[in-house]
């Protein structure tokens, strides 16, 4: 509960946030914060997020189009089948947690194992992006893919127009 007023506090120095990284352990449709879930989806799009509350009051201190991305491990991994529980919960977290937040805002989340070398000073480094992020944007209308999926896609646009 103390994360909205950490991110107030940056925003009342530095400006609305556009990007707003939530690093911790994090699992298939959750992501934790300390010791406790600060987010978590199940499979159904009738429940509420679990922590949509904390999502709501982050809103205030982010930009109308900011990207909020939750880097633990596998937060919306693609698992099992189309319709199996644990590949809908990541898809569903990203969309929850994209309408808790309001506004144009989209919310991120990571398909493979983060660690700590894929961080710079700067903060998760810019060229793992593409590679281990899934979007909101993405999730209206497909599951993620898994990691080889996503690099063979990666190479097909970097080949093209070669």
């Amino acid at each position: 509960m103390e994360l909205p007023d950490l991110v107030a506090s940056v925003a009342r120095r530095s400006g609305e946030l556009d990007v707003l990284d939530l690093y911790d352990h994090g699992d298939v449709g959750r992501i934790r914060m300390g010791s406790d879930i600060l987010f978590r989806s199940d499979a159904s799009p009738d429940t509420l997020l679990i922590g949509g509350d904390i999502a709501a009051a982050l809103g205030p201190s982010l930009r109308e189009t900011a990207h909020v991305r939750l880097l633990g491990c596998r937060t919306t991994a693609a698992t099992g089948s189309v319709t199996s529980a644990p590949a809908l919960a990541g898809r569903l977290l990203l969309l929850k947690l994209a309408r808790a937040l309001g506004g144009h805002r989209v919310a991120f989340g990571t398909i493979t194992s983060i660690q700590r070398s894929d961080f710079s000073r700067l903060g998760f480094r810019c060229e793992l992006e593409t590679m281990r992020l899934f979007s909101s944007l993405a999730a209206l209308d497909q599951l993620p893919p898994s990691y080889q999926e996503r690099g063979r896609s990666v190479d097909t646009m970097a080949s093209c127009g070669q």
